[in-house]
C-alpha cells in the first residue's frame, strides 16, 4: 500500500526524497562502483576527458588556480574545438578569477589551430553587481588582483594571442572587441552581471555562436540559474541545459 502511494505521488515528493530514491534504485540495478568520483546515474563508461593526454597535460597544470571542475573544463575544451565549423568571430571569456580557464581556452585555441583572439575581462575586483536575485553574493567575493600572475601563467603555456579587459564587463572596455564573436564563456556568479553581457553580445555573435554559463544549477548560484531558465524561453537562442553544471546557449540566426 505504501509502495503504491509513494509511486503514485512520486513527482511530489521533496527533489532530496526524489534523488535519494533514485540512488538506491541505481545500486540495486547497475554496477555499483563510482569511477572517478561520477554519480551512479551517469552510466556512459565513455569519459573521453581521461582519453585526452593534450588536455589533461594542461588540467594538471592549471587544477590549483580553478574553481572549475574538470568536466566543466573540458566541456570549454571540446566546445572550442567545434566552435571551428563557425564563421569567424573572436573568443571572450568574462570572469577569470586566477585564470585557469583562460588558460583552458587558450591551450585549446593553440591546439586546434584556431587563429582567432582572445579577450579575457574580469573586474580584478571581485563579484559585481550583486542584486536581490541572487542569494549568496553581496559582492566583492572571489577578488584576485594580480594579473600580471595570469599573464605570466598564460605566456608560460605559450598562449599570446589574447587582451586583458579590466573592469566591470561590459560596462568598461568592451569597444575594444570591435569583431564578432563566436564563443563566450561567462564566470561572473550574478544575475544582473550576466544578463548585462547577453544583452551586449547579442548583436556580435555569429549565427550558432555560443554562450556557455558557469555555476547554472550550483547552490549558492540562483541568480544565474533563474537567469538562463528565462533564456530558455527566449526565441533568440537554442537553450541547452548540462547536468555538469553549464547553461549553453545557441544563437539562432
Amino acid at each position: 500500500m505504501i509502495k503504491k502511494l509513494f509511486n503514485k505521488y512520486y513527482h511530489l515528493f521533496p527533489e532530496k526524497i526524489i534523488l535519494m530514491h533514485q540512488l538506491i534504485n541505481e545500486k540495486k540495478t547497475h554496477n555499483k562502483d563510482l569511477k572517478n568520483g561520477l554519480p551512479s546515474f551517469i552510466r556512459s563508461n565513455y569519459l573521453k576527458h581521461l582519453k585526452d593526454k593534450k588536455f589533461l597535460k594542461i588540467y594538471n597544470k592549471i587544477k590549483d588556480i580553478t574553481l572549475i571542475d574538470i568536466l566543466r573544463l573540458y566541456e570549454l575544451w571540446y566546445l572550442i574545438y567545434q566552435s571551428n565549423k563557425l564563421n569567424d568571430g573572436v573568443y571572450l571569456e568574462v570572469g577569470a578569477y586566477k585564470g585557469g580557464s583562460s588558460i583552458i581556452i587558450g591551450s585549446a585555441l593553440n591546439e586546434f589551430n584556431i587563429n582567432k583572439k582572445l579577450f579575457i575581462a574580469d573586474t580584478f575586483d571581485g563579484v559585481a553587481k550583486a542584486s536581490s536575485k541572487d542569494n549568496k553574493y553581496i559582492g566583492g567575493e572571489h577578488k584576485f588582483t594580480d594579473i600580471d600572475f595570469i599573464i605570466k601563467n598564460l605566456n608560460k603555456n605559450n598562449i599570446e594571442n589574447f587582451e586583458i579587459l579590466k573592469g566591470v564587463f561590459p560596462d568598461f572596455n568592451s569597444k575594444k572587441i570591435k569583431d564578432k564573436i563566436r564563443f563566450i564563456h561567462i564566470d561572473v556568479d550574478t544575475y544582473k552581471s550576466a544578463q548585462d553581457i547577453v544583452e551586449w553580445s547579442y548583436t556580435k555573435l555569429v549565427n550558432n555562436g555560443l554562450i556557455i554559463f558557469d555555476d547554472y544549477g550550483f547552490i549558492g548560484c540562483e541568480g544565474i540559474t533563474k537567469l538562463c531558465e528565462e533564456y530558455e524561453k527566449d526565441n533568440r537562442f537554442i537553450f541547452y541545459h548540462n547536468i555538469n553544471g553549464h547553461c549553453i546557449l545557441i544563437k539562432q540566426n
